[in-house]
Parts: C-alpha cells; sequence; structure tokens
C-alpha cells in the first residue's frame, strides 16, 4: 500500500497575533482530522517555524549552497 506525506501549509503570523477562540478552532480542526483518518495516519508532528529553516539555493555561479541562519555554511561544487 501507498504512503504519502501530507504537509499543512499555514501562514505562521496569523498565529502570532490570534487570540484563544482562533487557535481553539484550528486545534479542533486538527483534531476532527485526525480522528476522521486515524487509521490512515502514521504520526504527526508540527514543524518548527520559518526563523529556523535551513534553505538550500543555488547561487549565481550554479553552485548549491546550504543556509542555516543568515550566512552560508557549505557551498557544493
Amino acid at each position: 500500500m501507498s504512503e504519502y506525506l501530507v504537509l499543512i501549509y499555514e501562514d505562521e503570523n496569523a498565529y502570532a497575533t490570534a487570540d484563544q477562540a482562533t487557535m481553539q478552532q484550528v486545534m479542533s480542526a486538527h483534531q476532527a482530522f485526525g480522528a476522521k483518518h486515524g487509521p490512515a495516519l502514521r504520526g504527526s508532528n508540527a514543524l518548527q517555524p520559518t526563523t529556523t529553516a535551513t534553505s538550500i539555493r543555488r547561487d549565481s555561479a550554479g553552485q548549491t549552497v546550504v543556509t542555516d541562519g543568515p550566512c552560508p555554511i557549505m557551498t557544493f561544487d
């Protein structure tokens, strides 16, 4: 049987200013999804905020640059 990874992208800035009622509505929706699809789920985890992200990009010379925070930490040929 095939398995799939589902990522739910939401505007994390909206959560920073959301009131308690909005957060409860979001959590209720997530819980309802889990209850409905529980037998098919293999796990779930929240992602860290984008401020903690590591980015992988190609620079102007075509090299791959890994950036962890504000400065490049590694370049691949």
